[in-house]
């Protein structure tokens, strides 16, 4: 009688998180660089951590008309891993194209910064056992006079993660030069990565995104109320990537 598996199954799939959902041509301009860090992060899960390093794994089969072909997935890249720190960690990484509502690419690239976890790493590799990876990406505006040059823009992020299957993701990014907008969506991505247990901010990150968030109620797009919220869910972020546990400990957030 076969052993009995130890874990609960796992569907394998992804799924994107955006910081923040919509940017402003004045914040991308006085942006150095025009470069976001931390932007966005692909949650792959129900993967075991060797799918992500072996060199073979990424190669599918599929039927032509002329036999069997094999088609490469996402190839390995050298990234950063977190834990354990890792600066040069070879894993394989979803790929996230943006496009415009026709499906044509914009000039706007996303740059897979780092991992949570080393796949590679023996403390990551329990034998068998499908795990969930974070992904977190920089987008950068390579030219933004043509991004913003055809006026408001709903964009597609499409994230494409393939091992022996293809799993796929989508989000929006509107890309606008409404200010209010702007610190709308700035609020609503830090409450969503709040709400999703992070991933977790660096404090340049927690730096930068707090700025805009001043910024926005100085200009009056937040109320004192929304940016108290959203400053709390910011620094959680930053102690722990996670919501607060239950009550009677941590710091009890703003109504």
């Amino acid at each position: 009688m076969p052993a009995q598996q130890a874990w609960r199954p796992e569907p394998q799939g992804c799924q994107i998180i955006m910081t923040s959902q919509l940017y402003g041509q004045g914040e991308v301009n006085g942006q150095p660089g025009a470069s976001f860090p931390g932007a966005l992060t692909v949650v792959a899960s129900g993967f075991e951590p060797a799918e992500l390093t072996t060199p073979y794994a990424g190669y599918r089969a599929k039927l032509t008309p002329r036999g069997v072909v094999y088609i490469a997935g996402s190839g390995l890249q050298t990234i950063a891993a977190q834990s354990p720190a890792n600066p040069a960690c070879l894993t394989r990484v979803p790929g996230v194209t943006i496009t415009d509502s026709g499906g044509n690419p914009v000039a706007i690239e996303a740059a897979c910064q780092y991992v949570d976890l080393d796949p590679g790493s023996l403390a990551n590799q329990p034998s068998g056992v499908p795990q969930t990876f974070r992904f977190t990406y920089s987008l950068t505006f390579t030219d933004p006079e043509a991004t913003f040059g055809g006026g408001d823009q709903m964009l597609s992020v499409i994230a494409t993660f393939q091992v022996d299957i293809e799993v796929t993701a989508q989000a929006h990014l509107e890309v606008t030069v409404s200010p209010a907008q702007r610190c709308a969506a700035l609020a609503a991505g830090i409450t969503q990565r709040f709400e999703h247990g992070g991933p977790p901010v660096t404090p340049a990150e927690e730096a930068t995104l707090q700025a805009q968030l001043t910024a926005c109620r100085d200009q009056g797009q937040l109320t004192l109320q929304q940016y108290e919220r959203a400053l709390y869910q910011l620094r959680e972020l930053n102690v722990k990537g996670q919501p607060p546990g239950p009550p009677g400990g941590g710091v009890n957030p703003p109504p």
